[in-house]
């Protein structure tokens, strides 16, 4: 029986001391890859997803208008929000508040 693939089955993100790598192959589509300098990253939003959708990461660099949209259910995921609570792109207590309920969506920094 084939069992329908998860996320962590193809997207993939690998936290480097200067990068965020994405590695995206979905089982139906066109795969891609990013590299995302730490340095680059100029704002991240976390949105509450429901039973059917995952948990996202919304994260913008400079150079590029459209942000990535990274789903915490991803292979990797611990690692990246690990690393965006270290380098101050999070508040961990903001982050808390969002993945208890008290807030389904927040953007740091602040507009």
């Amino acid at each position: 029986m084939n069992s329908i693939p998860q996320l962590l089955d193809w997207f993939y993100v690998r936290c480097t001391d200067k990068h965020l790598e994405l590695d995206v192959c979905p089982p139906n589509g066109k795969g891609w890859q990013a590299q995302l300098a730490w340095g680059e990253i100029v704002r991240v939003c976390l949105e509450i997803g429901d039973m059917v959708t995952p948990d996202d990461l919304y994260i913008f660099v400079r150079e590029r208008e459209a942000g990535y949209v990274v789903p915490l259910e991803c292979d990797g995921h611990d690692a990246l929000v690990e690393n965006l609570i270290e380098r101050i792109l999070v508040v961990a207590s903001d982050l808390i508040d969002v993945m208890t309920g008290k807030l389904d969506f927040k953007c740091w920094p602040k507009e």
